[in-house]
């Protein structure tokens, strides 16, 4: 049996809202002896009408060779060509009942983000009121999606993934390659790369059915950390090139219960960068006009201030959500950077004290004029909600360091002709007992001289 041409079209329409319309056309055999079922290529469309993803339709043609044996083997192959996508989907399929499922699937581009709804603006916090305690949560949206790994027990899968130009979630990668696998109730990332943001991804990852626990390991390698923040949240706080590894694993029935279940470890390096927010050199100059007063200097970040360094490096050991870490290490040419705190993704909350002090007196950086700060350490602690941060810096710390520092100098300062008069007595001493030896030496050898003549004269 047989049919020349045959042809479906499913049409879903919200007037005023959304027109959705699905259009397949194909030649149809089915050999009832065999059994078996055979489409020979057919073609199609999606056509999508929805100003909520797109301002103007979409239109998906696509074309497929499928071919299937029996009743438990199937063969597929699907081609898209849109005027943003060309994407060729290869598929294996063996026993529908358990499937066991085989594919590759290659792209030269694809905008994910062309396809789903834009962002509300409506819905975003002022920025004025973004960080007050209550006002945002950075994860309330999502903490209530149930997360269920259950049918990985019964899926069998094994695929390779590549794709020329990815936009997705705001951000833009390019040459991504990955493979996949799933059997035993384990799905496994094998291995997926993508050049990003003028360097290199790497990341690793599996999610287990039994646990119901998912764990991601991420390497970035190069990579302009400035941009990448920005695309993918609308906000930066660091700048410069990042090499940085993620590890960390979590379990739960809800995307929040899994937040508050991270643990692993993050480590960060980072080079010609800087920290947006405050100006560490610039509070320092303002120091010396603020150690003759008191009390407390607090502020909101201003993403027009920053820090500028060298390099930086910290680590965090996360557990239960809260990271916490106590070796940041910052170099400018004028300024030398500590830090240690907490980042607690449970309460959404940021208690981290940086401490800079000034090392050297650069020219054409200021750092003449912090001449007299040298040596003087200033506490800085970030806090506040995550989504946005205050700093504060306790003035009064600062001026009993320098107090102490002064009286320190000072005592110094009395001490030193007291210890010259004595390094010169020493040396004075040490002057005669030399020239009291050099004539016992002498006196010894004219001895020794005149016995050994008197022995010779016998």
């Amino acid at each position: 049996m047989s049919a020349e041409s045959s042809s479906i079209t499913l049409d879903f329409e919200q007037p005023g809202q959304r027109r959705l319309a699905f259009t397949i056309a194909a030649p149809l055999q089915v050999d009832l002896a065999g059994p078996k079922i055979s489409f020979k290529p057919f073609k199609g469309q999606l056509q999508i009408d929805d100003k909520a993803v797109a301002p103007q339709p979409l239109s998906l043609p696509f074309q497929e060779t499928a071919r299937r044996r029996g009743r438990r083997d199937g063969q597929g192959r699907l081609r898209v060509d849109a005027p943003d996508t060309r994407l060729d989907a290869k598929a294996d399929v063996a026993g529908f009942a358990k499937p066991r499922i085989r594919f590759a699937l290659d792209a030269d581009r694809i905008d994910v983000d062309r396809y789903l709804p834009p962002s509300d603006p409506a819905k975003t916090p002022p920025a004025d009121t973004a960080g007050k305690a209550g006002s945002q949560s950075l994860f309330a949206a999502v903490d209530p999606i149930p997360v269920d790994l259950s049918p990985l027990r019964e899926l069998d899968l094994a695929g390779t993934l590549r794709v020329g130009q990815l936009k997705a979630a705001g951000l833009s990668i390019a040459k991504l390659a990955g493979d996949l696998a799933a059997s035993g109730g384990v799905f496994t990332l094998k291995s997926l790369s993508a050049d990003l943001y003028g360097g290199r991804a790497d990341v690793r990852g599996s999610a287990r059915a039994q646990g119901n626990r998912v764990a991601l390991a991420t390497k970035l390698s190069g990579v302009n950390i400035g941009p990448l923040l920005k695309d993918l949240t609308g906000d930066t706080m660091l700048e410069g090139l990042a090499n940085t590894s993620i590890d960390l694993a979590a379990e739960g029935a809800t995307v929040g219960a899994m937040r508050r279940s991270v643990d692993g470890s993050i480590k960060l390096a980072m080079t010609d960068g800087a920290v947006l927010g405050i100006n560490l050199a610039q509070k320092l100059r303002e120091a010396r006009q603020k150690l003759g007063g008191a009390g407390t200097e607090a502020a909101a970040l201003d993403r027009t201030q920053k820090t500028d360094f060298a390099s930086l490096s910290a680590s965090f050991n996360v557990r239960d959500g809260v990271a916490s870490g106590d070796d940041l290490e910052a170099k400018s040419p004028l300024l030398r950077v500590g830090g240690q705190g907490v980042i607690d993704l449970v309460r959404e909350s940021l208690d981290y004290t940086v401490k800079a002090s000034v090392v050297a007196t650069a020219k054409g950086q200021g750092g003449a004029d912090l001449a007299e700060l040298r040596g003087l350490t200033i506490p800085v602690v970030l806090s506040g909600a995550l989504a946005a941060p205050q700093w504060k810096i306790d003035w009064e710390s600062v001026a009993r360091q320098a107090i102490e520092s002064r009286a320190g100098e000072k005592l110094k300062q009395q001490l030193e002709p007291a210890k010259a008069e004595a390094e010169a007595r020493i040396a004075a001493e040490k002057e005669a007992l030399k020239a009291r030896e050099d004539e016992l030496k002498a006196k010894a050898r004219d001895k020794l001289g005149d016995k050994l003549k008197g022995l010779l004269t016998r």
